[in-house]
């Protein structure tokens, strides 16, 4: 939100609004197979629909939005029962076109290059992610408090936004940090129970698209922060800074919920009797 010319201006990010894209996918998954004498082979008629989305983040220059997207639209093609054949095509020529658009662009090349030896680079293009990696060790395992932290004083760049995970790590220490990538993973099995105990095929293809829209690009920033994956732009779902990352995040984890209430879980006449000592643990 932007204060300007005394009117209130709300400011939306595209790629953010771009994930809810992921979610007419199943959709049209669901209605192509509820039709009459439709098989599963006839899914792969929305292959080529899907770089639609993807085409319009990278026209605003965020390749990592677009990867992690589209690996979660080729994840929601696998569940719904596509053919090996027509994703195995689609992730070559999405690999193809990747590595020419990074060889041809110097900066993302540099990138690449920076990453494979950080030390050397420390002063030019590795110099976000060498700093990432010394506020992790200057954290340790009780961190050094709270607002001390030393590297975010050392011009690290978008140390509030995508590069949140490692002033996490100096701060409050390993502890803390293993705490978030826990709560992912909780995410993730929460995410993957519900969608496997939707009442319709469309509520469970629909949880996975949404359960891999949030844990992919959360796996993406983690693996930047660490420096285990070259530099790029995301940021870290609930935790990073920004009102439209968390506001769609939110929007989905509420997706999520109505697919759990509309679900069969917690059904009474499914419960075991009490004297049977029985436990049951339900996602």
């Amino acid at each position: 939100q932007t204060l300007k010319n005394n009117e209130h201006t709300f400011r939306m990010n595209g790629p953010q609004v771009y994930k809810t894209a992921i979610d007419v996918v199943p959709k049209c998954i669901d209605e192509i197979l509820s039709k009459n004498n439709c098989s599963i082979d006839q899914i792969k008629y929305l292959l080529p629909h899907q770089p639609v989305p993807l085409l319009l983040i990278l026209f605003e220059m965020d390749m990592g939005t677009a990867a992690g997207l589209g690996a979660a639209g080729l994840i929601v093609f696998f569940v719904s029962g596509t053919r090996m054949r027509y994703l195995g095509t689609s992730v070559v020529i999405t690999l193809a076109l990747a590595y020419q658009m990074v060889r041809t662009n110097p900066n993302r090349w540099e990138r690449i290059i920076a990453f494979m030896d950080l030390e050397s680079y420390k002063q030019g293009r590795g110099w976000q992610q060498w700093l990432a990696t010394q506020a992790f060790g200057n954290g340790g395992t009780s961190g050094m408090g709270l607002g001390n932290g030393v590297v975010k004083q050392m011009n690290l760049p978008e140390h509030h936004t995508d590069f949140i995970f490692p002033i996490i790590g100096e701060e409050l220490g390993v502890f803390v940090t293993m705490g978030v990538v826990l709560c992912f993973v909780v995410i993730f099995l929460i995410g993957l129970g519900i969608s496997m105990q939707a009442s319709d095929r469309f509520g469970g293809v629909l949880g996975i698209g949404i359960t891999s829209a949030l844990i992919i690009p959360a796996m993406m920033n983690l693996g930047v922060t660490t420096a285990s994956l070259p530099n790029t732009g995301l940021p870290l779902p609930f935790v990073s800074y920004g009102g439209s990352s968390l506001i769609f995040s939110f929007a989905m984890i509420g997706v999520l919920l109505s697919i759990l209430r509309r679900s069969n879980v917690g059904d009474v006449t499914e419960m075991p009797a009490l004297k049977q000592k029985v436990l049951e643990v339900r996602l």
